[in-house]
């Protein structure tokens, strides 16, 4: 078991499943010679990928570890209470900023923060709270585990901040919680099971939807107001067959082996070459640091070569085709490698870190699955920092405390 299930799992619905039945039908606006190609690529991909994992776990020992988590062992409660603290926090501080900014909840959109964010920037307090809300999310999964009542406080949290700022991805913790005990935690995969893991993703699939859907709608309160069921409905069964939103993602990706890559900006391993600078600002990169590939990608999809704002995620397959050409059927390899790694760093964790960096993890993979490869990548690394501090701070305030009573 490994948590880069959930990036398979990704791709396989934004990619594997309405790909298939886009070359079966032969409906698609891009020749058959191009979804050829890209099922050349996306199976080329796969299978370098499962080549260096067998490679590296047969013949060098490297990775071998076992996801399954003993439930014997003691949860940190500290860090539980801590971090069920902070997310409220998170939540509270939310509702506040939307008033402060947008005279109400019911007036914040998706739009409302993603302008917000443009013309603040680095100012935006919004978003250092999302890296301490990604850091903490994992409180979820520890009371659905340990069966606390605060789990539901939890998920209405979650589902809240969702609907509040337009950010489906928020929601993925949410889901995890329900999800990761199936998967990672448990050590038998029944039928049963399966049929839950199939239902649970038709049910996410359609509330993403719905929360695509609040976008149109420009704001929360707009939204609940002409609130109708089947209406709804019928809007997102239209989206979903248009190809409209995370499903239509792919799109993007025939576009670029349409177009062989012959867009300013490709075929550069931007997005690596920013990955391996991560730790360096844009501003003393000295110009060697390339922008956000998403950005370039947008431009090239939206053909405004002058955008600075649009992003394109093209699934994984069509950021790595637009990074490297043919040549991306090679990072299939180095992703093996990233998931071999971060499979034997959360299993060395204690029980607590484990469920909330599986947590965690398992969200990135989600988001580098849809094609955001960098942002996903700084959000884990963040995210795991601020995990980190939170308990050294409370192990170094333990003896404090305990020097003070003795």
């Amino acid at each position: 078991k490994s948590s880069s299930f959930f990036l398979w799992a990704t791709l396989l619905i934004l990619f594997g499943f309405p790909h298939f039945i886009e070359v079966v039908i032969n409906q698609s606006t891009y020749s058959q010679i191009t979804l050829y190609k890209a099922s050349i690529f996306v199976f080329l991909f796969s299978l370098c990928y499962l080549i260096i994992r067998y490679v590296s776990i047969k013949m060098f020992g490297f990775g071998t570890t076992d996801m399954y988590i003993s439930t014997e062992d003691k949860f940190n409660r500290s860090v539980i209470k801590v971090s069920y603290i902070i997310l409220i926090a998170c939540f509270l501080f939310t509702i506040f900023y939307s008033y402060l900014t947008f005279g109400s909840v019911f007036n914040s959109s998706w739009g409302a923060f993603y302008n917000l964010n443009l013309d603040l920037g680095s100012k935006n307090p919004f978003r250092y709270m999302l890296f301490i809300y990604f850091a903490v999310a994992g409180v979820s999964l520890v009371y659905n585990k340990v069966g606390s009542k605060n789990y539901y406080v939890t998920l209405i949290i979650i589902v809240m901040l969702a609907m509040i700022t337009g950010n489906r991805i928020m929601l993925i913790p949410a889901i995890l919680s329900f999800v990761i005990p199936v998967v990672l935690i448990n050590k038998k995969m029944s039928f049963k099971r399966i049929v839950f893991l199939v239902s649970f993703g038709g049910l996410t699939v359609y509330f993403f939807y719905m929360l695509r859907l609040i976008r149109f709608y420009g704001s929360v309160g707009t939204f609940l107001t002409e609130f109708n069921l089947k209406t709804m409905s019928d809007q997102i069964l239209d989206m979903l067959l248009s190809n409209d939103g995370e499903l239509g993602l792919r799109n993007a990706f025939y576009y670029f082996i349409e177009f062989n890559n012959q867009f300013p900006g490709f075929n550069s391993a931007h997005t690596y070459i920013r990955l391996f600078m991560i730790g360096i600002p844009n501003e003393l990169s000295f110009g060697l640091k390339p922008q956000d590939f998403t950005i370039t990608m947008g431009s090239a999809y939206s053909g405004d070569i002058s955008n600075k704002a649009y992003s394109m995620h093209p699934t994984l397959f069509g950021d790595s085709f637009g990074n490297m050409w043919w040549f991306g059927i090679l990072l299939g390899g180095v992703w093996a490698l990233f998931a071999l790694i971060v499979d034997r760093f959360i299993d060395r964790q204690n029980i607590t870190n484990k469920y909330f960096l599986l947590t965690l993890i398992s969200t990135i993979y989600v988001i580098v699955g849809r094609g955001s490869v960098y942002n996903a990548i700084f959000i884990g690394i963040i995210g795991t920092l601020i995990l980190f501090a939170i308990n050294i701070t409370l192990i170094v305030y333990k003896q404090i405390f305990h020097k003070k009573l003795n």
